[in-house]
């Protein structure tokens, strides 16, 4: 669940933002403590979009492509333990300085918006060193959410640009880095495997189809290759050689072999081994992982 739960992490931050906006929900201020309560609640906003933006560098799919292949890696795996560590580290950095931030000087709005922050930063440091985010690590799997699914939707849809040859070049990047994700996710599982992290059946025969499926696609209905049907007019036919080649190669030398690759482990390997029983709850401290996650989405 790693990639949509750092997503509804950025869209929770996003939220606190458009909150503080609404300025004119704010009550009187008496004068002696204007000038307190401004230089808060200007930090806190600071804070927030601090917060935001460091987190979207961690992000596999980050909101602008573009602006972070400037600034950092093109593709962020969220299963690579330089990830975790840093997610840690900016939830504990952002704990500090909201330290800093006096809440009972904050006007009425922007103190609900420093609850709402200091709650989901609390959160996030305890799911780390509580554990859960090196369980959910090592049972990755994600039927409904994995980003073996929002990827391709991710590159096909808007998320991704293609508007000139530097977000094509950003394109075949982002590919290399998601297949070797597909490869980290194997290895994540064959890890957890060793330290009696299983999950469920269900879940494992899921994604199993949802690789053969996309095994199956005709490379012209193939999501990894929608750049393919978004050329820019100012690309020349030489130009759209070049791209159309290297994307072929790169879907069909990396992507489709890391599905398979895969797929063919978790039917292997895998399966045998995997729980009858749905549910994270069935999962060793699978009670722990799911308390953890039903306090996220509430």
């Amino acid at each position: 669940m790693t990639s949509t739960r750092h997503s509804q992490t950025q869209a929770s931050r996003r939220s606190v933002l458009r909150a503080l906006a609404a300025t004119s929900l704010v009550p009187p201020v008496p004068v002696a403590l204007a000038a307190t309560a401004t230089d808060d609640a200007a930090r806190l906003r600071a804070l927030i979009e601090r917060s935001d933006a460091a987190a979207d560098r961690l992000e596999a799919l980050p909101r602008n492509a573009r602006d972070r292949a400037t600034s950092g890696a093109v593709f962020v795996d969220p299963l690579a333990p330089s990830t975790l560590a840093a997610q840690l580290a900016n939830a504990e950095r952002d704990w500090a300085a909201l330290q800093l931030i006096r809440a009972d000087r904050l006007p009425a709005v922007e103190r609900i918006a420093y609850d709402v922050f200091a709650y989901r930063i609390r959160r996030e440091i305890d799911r780390h060193r509580s554990g859960v985010a090196r369980i959910q690590r090592l049972a990755p799997l994600d039927s409904s959410f994995g980003l073996h699914l929002e990827f391709p939707d991710y590159v096909s849809g808007a998320g991704a640009p293609f508007n000139d040859a530097t977000d094509f070049e950003i394109g075949l990047e982002r590919l290399s880095g998601f297949s070797g994700y597909l490869g980290s996710l194997q290895a994540s599982l064959q890890e957890g495997l060793a330290a009696g992290y299983r999950q469920p059946e269900v879940v494992v025969r899921k994604v199993i189809a949802q690789a053969e499926a996309l095994l199956a696609q005709p490379r012209d209905d193939n999501p990894l290759l929608a750049a393919l049907k978004r050329w820019p007019a100012s690309f020349d036919a030489a130009t759209r050689a070049r791209f159309e080649r290297a994307y072929q190669a790169r879907v069909e030398r990396e992507a489709l072999p890391a599905y398979a690759r895969l797929r063919d482990y978790l039917q292997r390997d895998y399966l045998p081994q995997a729980l009858a029983a749905p549910g994270r709850v069935a999962m060793r401290d699978g009670a722990l992982v799911y308390a953890a996650e039903l306090a996220h989405h509430t």
